[in-house]
């Protein structure tokens, strides 16, 4: 958390967030011509928080403090409603709240605070500009010390001079995706390049063409067997770029043209000079090899160039100094630039497999006619008549969680949600989200509809819950149990959020499919009447009265 931020008591920061929830609301006006309403309540209290499922990863807080603010919400009309616990953290903030009395489920009556919007006005002074390129900077920075390191930690510590050799001439995984990446690169680079060198050659033979022909005669043949050499590489080039043997070939050409030219030099300084420094150029920038191989056939060149040196005098110590200097420059740029590449390379992989991630867990956290369509970025809402729901609430569980260490209470959970997970694929069902230790399903999730068969899927994916759910009490000593509430109606659904994207149901249904389970039975399964009806004929079981929920008849099973 920004220190700035830190310094603002987390319930004050709640009570902001809820503030600035409220007036974006009212700033939308509904069809009708009413501003949106919206209700928000706050509790402050411990709490157990983890990754819990396994097809449907989710973070997910767990404990009572999550009920109660769900209850302090529930409870209040279209205004801010927080809690006793909340109000006293407020500190000296405790102004424009109204006291109140509400009865909450589970906990009797609770004294409440009500936020009067007419007499509010937080305010704290926090800073909004944010250095970005520091942040960008600093990103930067742990990007390419992590390649350095792991670059580092990949090398190669032989023990004996023979392994070392043997590993000097292997090609290291990071070794071969830079000589694909730069022979896609340098390709048409290159053949660019030994046109250019042709050209050099041919104004030599012309050069050559002027003199008689016992002096010059043994120059042409090295010249013709130049231009030879080229050509190989120009006819090699195009199917076999990417060819380890090609990228050796192509370096061993620039150093056999080298050591011609330098047999040739008396006869025609001045170009075969101009050819010399050309090749050099060729062997370091242009090359397919990684920096240790082209560093040694660099300085075999220059090796060749200073034996030539001591045998014969008409090459100038200038010239040597020169091409001492020049070499230097050259591979400095040369390991620079391969550092660069490679470094772009291992960041292109990280990022493509950060992509690769992010859109597996994409597909896992909604379903796949939604996901392709947010990848082609259209917009798309699902719009469900006679559309299954349940919500599934683990009895017991915060009871049980309250004495326990709170990896205890998330691997227990984790577990459980994952034999969930793993129901939801057995029976066809989709798992919408989890609140706390509440499992939301929705029998639809893609494809051609049958209404029939999802109030089936989703009746037949409760009794696995059950059933799930006695063999962990059996395992662990527990006495958990599952209420469950089936309801179907009408379900809008779509991606929710930017930063945080999630698909999520929306509307009355969704609400009734809730109380449904709410008001449920321990250890059964309740239905509503139209969720009864859309089972027809393959629902099983013996149904018997339970209760009423907006006008709705609910039943509870008495024989599966």
């Amino acid at each position: 958390l920004d220190p700035r931020f830190a310094r603002v008591p987390h319930a004050l920061r709640a009570v902001e967030l809820a503030i600035g929830i409220k007036n974006q609301c009212e700033r939308i006006v509904m069809l009708n011509g009413e501003k949106l309403k919206v209700k928000i309540g706050i509790h402050t209290g411990p709490l157990v928080a983890g990754v819990v499922g396994s097809h449907k990863p989710q973070f997910s807080l767990v404990g009572d403090t999550v009920n109660t603010a769900s209850r302090m919400c529930t409870t209040c009309s279209k205004t801010v409603q927080i809690s006793q616990a909340t109000y006293d953290m407020l500190g000296s903030a405790k102004v424009g709240f109204t006291r109140s009395k509400v009865q909450v489920k589970g906990k009797g009556e609770m004294t409440t605070y009500l936020l009067n919007f007419e007499e509010q006005s937080f305010s704290y002074d926090l800073e909004t500009e944010v250095n970005a390129n520091q942040f960008k900077h600093t990103d930067e920075n742990a990007s390419l010390d992590e390649y350095l390191t792991s670059k580092k930690d990949n090398r190669i510590n032989s023990a004996s001079l023979l392994e070392r050799l043997m590993n000097f001439f292997l090609e290291s995984s990071e070794e071969s995706k830079l000589r694909t990446d730069t022979s896609c690169r340098n390709k048409k680079r290159n053949l660019v390049s030994f046109l250019f060198y042709l050209v050099i050659l041919l104004v030599s033979l012309v050069e050559l063409s002027v003199r008689s022909e016992e002096e010059v005669a043994t120059s042409v043949i090295l010249k013709c067997f130049q231009m030879l050499i080229v050509i190989s590489l120009v006819a090699f080039q195009r199917s076999n770029t990417e060819k380890i043997w090609f990228a050796w070939y192509l370096q061993g050409a620039y150093l056999t043209c080298f050591l011609l030219e330098l047999l040739d030099i008396d006869v025609s300084y001045e170009v075969s000079l101009v050819s010399l420094f050309y090749l050099i150029v060729q062997m370091s920038q242009f090359t397919l090899l990684p920096f240790k191989h082209v560093s040694w056939t660099t300085l075999t060149a220059f090796g060749l160039y200073l034996l030539q040196y001591l045998v014969e005098s008409q090459i100038k110590a200038t010239n040597l100094f020169c091409l001492v200097l020049y070499l230097t420059i050259l591979g400095i740029s040369l390991y620079q630039k391969q550092q660069r590449h490679l470094f772009m390379i291992y960041s292109r992989e990280r990022a493509l497999k950060d992509l690769e991630q992010t859109e597996n867990l994409l597909k896992k956290v909604m379903p796949e006619h939604v996901y392709y369509n947010l990848k082609r970025q259209n917009a798309y809402v699902d719009r469900l008549s006679n559309a299954t729901l349940m919500f599934a609430d683990i009895v017991g569980f915060t009871q049980w969680s309250s004495g326990k260490e709170p990896i205890q209470v998330v691997e227990m959970l984790s577990h459980l949600f994952d034999q969930f997970d793993q129901a939801c694929n057995e029976f066809g069902v989709y798992k919408v989200h989890t609140i706390g230790d509440c499992y939301v399903v929705m029998g639809y999730s893609t494809g051609p509809r049958d209404p029939g068969q999802e109030a089936f899927n989703v009746f037949s994916f409760a009794h696995k819950l059950i059933s799930i759910i006695e063999e962990v009490n059996k395992h662990n000593d527990t006495q958990l149990k599952m209420r469950i509430g089936i309801h179907t109606g009408e379900v809008t659904g779509g991606i929710a959020g930017s930063q945080i994207v999630r698909y999520d149901i929306y509307g009355k249904d969704v609400l009734i499919a809730n109380k449904v389970e709410s008001e449920g039975i321990p250890g059964n399964i309740c239905v509503s009447e139209s969720a009864l009806e859309a089972l027809g004929n393959i629902g099983q079981g013996t149904w018997e009265l339970h209760s009423e929920v907006h006008s709705l008849k609910v039943y509870k099973l008495i024989t599966p």
